[in-house]
């Protein structure tokens, strides 16, 4: 059981550290096409 909720806890985590990345590189590419303009 226990073995179950962490590894839940671990998909979840690396979900979230990639939606994060990829929330940072739209970022930064929307900074870099205002700068641009």
């Amino acid at each position: 059981m226990t073995e179950a909720l962490r590894a839940r806890d671990e998909e979840a985590a690396r979900r979230a550290m990639e939606e994060h990345i990829v929330g940072t590189i739209l970022v930064i590419r929307d900074e870099s096409v205002v700068s641009e303009v």
